[in-house]
């Protein structure tokens, strides 16, 4: 246990309701939070509302975390079919990893878009709320949804709900093209962007008012860094300028998660995992000292043009 918080650092629930068991769960969560982590990320999609409801018994002895959910994305009738055997597939989804592929691949009914209308977002407002069991939502997300596509009416809705008090701040998570395809500059209403560009952040906001929260750098880039530690030339400039070696799968990772942080100031990191040993070493990765600016952006360069050359194999 430690008593050091790690501010820019969050835990995902997505990942963490692929653990079957509720007990190792919550003993997760509880982990996370010992290591350091503050920040939560969760969505009415995850679980069917089970993610949202296992957080909120969380936050209620936890009151000094931070709580982003949100809105724009429902279960589709896949989904809603499988909603009473949750706990069996997820015990066998663990059991058989080769199945979760088969899964995804199948998943495209899982999900489903919802027309964000004023009575959609403040019904969803209401239930999250509900089930985090809190007076107020410290980030309400659009769920891969562009803020343009959002109606007048549903903005002020939007707008009401922050005056209100029932949301503290809104915002858009979702891959760099439905970021962009939104007038995020032009839109005051959105300060929190949460996005997967980190490794190569985008430029196309630049509000210096948007706190920015990143997801992904591993699930994307560290299956494809890999052969780096193959590669001395490569991996010994990339060594070079990190001041540090790259042994192992955990260290790329750990230079992945620091490269995430230190995209834009002050971001925050989001890490998905059932594995209270690398929910450790993200909170490790991110304690420093660090290197210098000059260093971090030479890395960022070298692992950049890395994933560059390596998909072009």
């Amino acid at each position: 246990m430690t008593d050091d918080v790690v501010p820019n650092l969050g835990l995902g629930i997505a990942t963490l309701m692929r653990e079957p068991s509720r007990r190792k769960r919550r003993q997760l969560l509880d982990h996370a939070y010992e290591q350091g982590y503050r920040h939560f990320d969760v969505a009415p999609l995850y679980g069917l509302g089970a993610g949202e409801a296992e957080l909120g018994e969380f936050v209620a002895t936890h009151g000094d975390v931070v709580v982003a959910t949100k809105v724009g994305l429902a279960p589709g009738p896949a989904a809603r079919a499988l909603a009473k055997v949750q706990g069996p597939l997820r015990a066998a989804l663990q059991r058989f990893p080769a199945l979760r592929s088969a899964v995804k691949g199948r998943s495209g009914a899982a999900q489903v878009p919802v027309q964000i209308t004023e009575d959609t977002l403040v019904n969803s407002v209401e239930n999250s709320l509900r089930r985090l069991r809190v007076e107020s939502l410290d980030y309400l997300l659009l769920h891969e949804v562009p803020i343009s596509s959002l109606s007048e009416t549903a903005v002020a809705a939007a707008g009401r709900l922050i005056e209100k008090g029932s949301v503290r701040r809104f915002g858009i998570s979702g891959p760099p093209a439905v970021v962009a395809a939104g007038d995020v500059d032009g839109t005051d209403i959105v300060t929190v962007v949460q996005t997967s560009d980190a490794l190569e952040p985008a430029t196309h906001v630049t509000r210096r008012d948007i706190s920015w929260i990143h997801y992904g750098v591993l699930s994307t880039k560290l299956h494809r860094l890999g052969p780096v530690l193959q590669d001395p030339p490569r991996r010994q400039e990339i060594e070079g300028a990190l001041g540090r070696g790259l042994r192992s799968v955990g260290d790329l990772a750990s230079v992945l998660i620091l490269l995430s942080a230190t995209a834009r100031p002050g971001a925050t990191v989001l890490i998905g995992s059932t594995d209270p040993a690398h929910v450790t070493a993200a909170a490790h990765a991110l304690r420093g000292p660090f290197p210098g600016d000059e260093a971090l952006a030479r890395v960022r360069r070298l692992m950049s043009d890395a994933v560059s050359s390596l998909d072009t194999r």
